[in-house]
C-alpha cells in the first residue's frame, strides 16, 4: 500500500527545532538511530527545522524523547503532539519543552504549593520566547493556556477548589473569551487547529506542509 493511498493517522507528533538547519536535525537524528514512521519526514524554515511524525508506536513515540536530547546541543527543542477529532473526541493538542536537556515546560504553577493536591500547569513563556526570536511572552501565553494538558489541570484544579472552600463560596476565575488570539490567525482559540497558529507565530508556518494528512 502507498502512502498516499492509506489512511492517515489520527495522532501527529512535531518536534520545532529553532535555530537547526535539516542537516543538522538528519544528523541528530541518525546519531540517535531514528527511524521515521512511514509519515515520517524534515521540513526547514529559517526559523529552523521540524520533525514530523505520524501514528501511535514508532517513529512518533520517539519525538518528545528526541526533543529531550537533541536540546542538549541545539538547546532548545519544543515538541507538539496533535490529536485529530473523531466521533466523540475533540481535537487536542499539548506540548512539551526543553532547555539544554531539562524538561522546562508545562510546568507547576507558582503558586500552588508543592503539597498541594491538584495543581495548576503552565507554560514557561518566558523560555520559550527567548527560543524563538520575535514572540511576546504574554501572546505566548494566551497561545498555550488552550493546551489540552494545561486545559485539564487548570479543570482539576478548580473542581479541588470548589470542594476545599466549599462553605466560603470559593468560585474558578473565568475563562478567556473564545477570540482569536492574534488578528491574523485563521483559527479561534476553541478550535484544535489553533496548534497551527501558535506554529506559524513562532516562525514555523507547518500547517500547509500537513494539510492534506490531516483531512
Amino acid at each position: 500500500m502507498t502512502r498516499s493511498s492509506s489512511k492517515p493517522p489520527s495522532k501527529w507528533e512535531l518536534g520545532l527545532f529553532p535555530g537547526l538547519s535539516k542537516d543538522q536535525l538528519q544528523d541528530e537524528l541518525t546519531q540517535y538511530q531514528h527511524q521515521h514512521s512511514r509519515w515520517g519526514r524534515i521540513l526547514e524554515y529559517p526559523a529552523g527545522a521540524v520533525l514530523v511524525e505520524g501514528g501511535k508506536i514508532g517513529g512518533a513515540r520517539e519525538v518528545t524523547p528526541l526533543c529531550n536530547l537533541i536540546s542538549f546541543r541545539s538547546t532548545w527543542a519544543l515538541s507538539l503532539g496533535i490529536t485529530l477529532p473523531s466521533s466523540g473526541q475533540e481535537g487536542l493538542w499539548a506540548h512539551y519543552f526543553y532547555q539544554n536537556g531539562m524538561w522546562s515546560s508545562p510546568r507547576r504553577h507558582p503558586d500552588d504549593l508543592a503539597k498541594q493536591n491538584q495543581f495548576r500547569s503552565v507554560a514557561d513563556t518566558e523560555a520559550i520566547a527567548w527560543a524563538f526570536s520575535g514572540t511576546d511572552p504574554a501572546v505566548l501565553e494566551e497561545y498555550f493556556h488552550e493546551d489540552a494538558n494545561i486545559r485539564i489541570r487548570l479543570s482539576q484544579w478548580a473542581s479541588y477548589m470548589a470542594r476545599r472552600h466549599r462553605q466560603k463560596g470559593w468560585q474558578p476565575p473565568e475563562p478567556p473569551p473564545i477570540r482569536r488570539i492574534r488578528p491574523e490567525d485563521r483559527y479561534l482559540s476553541n478550535d484544535w487547529r489553533l496548534v497551527f497558529d501558535l506554529a506559524r507565530y513562532l516562525g514555523f508556518p507547518i500547517e500547509g506542509e500537513l494539510e492534506a494528512s490531516l483531512k
